[in-house]
């Protein structure tokens, strides 16, 4: 393995990655998917912390 192997760390490639962001709530159902995505995380920690 030469020098080559190691030429860019994948989580930097991703990192770095150019994310295509569309106009962000697309649609207001968009919006509400997205809240509930954050309730469910937030509420999963919760839970996970308080046992």
């Amino acid at each position: 393995m030469g020098p080559s192997a190691r030429v860019i760390p994948p989580m930097s490639a991703r990192a770095f990655e150019p994310v295509p962001t569309p106009s962000f709530p697309a649609t207001p159902w968009d919006g509400v998917l997205i809240a509930l995505v954050a309730l469910g995380a937030v509420l999963a920690l919760g839970l996970t912390l308080w046992h």
